[in-house]
């Protein structure tokens, strides 16, 4: 009787362990791991099919946005920030997998002058300075092609109350203002604040996060 009950129960595990195995689940997904998604971006998914029809496949997350990209493909965007948001994909209307992210509002890119992140900035560097260099906190699976739709700059003299403030369109600098850069003199200070970025879906999102300051040295 024990040896029979013994045989049942493994054949079972096995059979489960089998079925488990042809279910389809997130790609790239680590287990019990929080991910942080940010308002109003979208986000990619990729589903690893395994044996599954991937036409009883479903992806679930409460108030987000959800559609399909392509067969094994789905883009999830939160329009609001959540401490703790469950994404969940089923299979013929049965939950299979899941994924727990926090939605954040995007902070504020990471600003590169001539290669340099700062606070420092050589006069040589501002010579040859002719656009702003950007840095999203997005990884590169990411389906937003992301850009600086505009940014305030401030720049301040040494003595001197603020002596040049103006809106940037994008990170090109106008000749105007690569002159006026190549001018400074030491001890000035070039500040970047008041974000805007254009998502690929033509979304312009204002970004959270303090100004970005740089020091003119020799």
């Amino acid at each position: 009787m024990t040896k029979k009950f013994i045989f049942a129960a493994s054949f079972l595990c096995v059979t489960i362990a089998s079925f488990c195995q042809k279910l389809p689940q997130f790609l790239g997904i680590e287990k019990d791991s929080i991910y942080t998604f940010y308002v109003n971006v979208d986000q990619k998914l990729h589903i690893k099919p395994r044996s599954a029809d991937l036409s009883m496949v479903e992806i679930k997350a409460t108030n987000a946005y959800v559609y399909k990209f392509n067969d094994s493909t789905y883009v999830v965007r939160y329009n609001s920030a959540t401490e703790i948001s469950k994404i969940k994909l089923y299979y013929k209307n049965l939950p299979v997998d899941i994924i727990n992210v926090q939605v954040e509002t995007m902070p504020a890119p990471a600003i590169i002058l001539g290669g340099n992140q700062g606070p420092n900035l050589t006069k040589e560097t501002l010579r040859n300075l002719k656009k702003l260099d950007i840095q999203f906190p997005l990884n590169k699976s990411s389906l937003n092609a992301l850009e600086l739709f505009q940014c305030r700059m401030l720049i301040t003299e040494p003595g001197k109350p603020i002596t040049f403030n103006t809106n940037l369109g994008g990170n090109l600098l106008p000749d105007h203002i690569s002159k006026m850069l190549a001018e400074l003199k030491p001890k000035s200070t070039i500040r970047f604040d008041e974000f805007k970025i254009k998502t690929e879906q033509n979304y312009v999102l204002d970004v959270e996060g303090s100004s970005i300051t740089f020091i003119v040295v020799e």
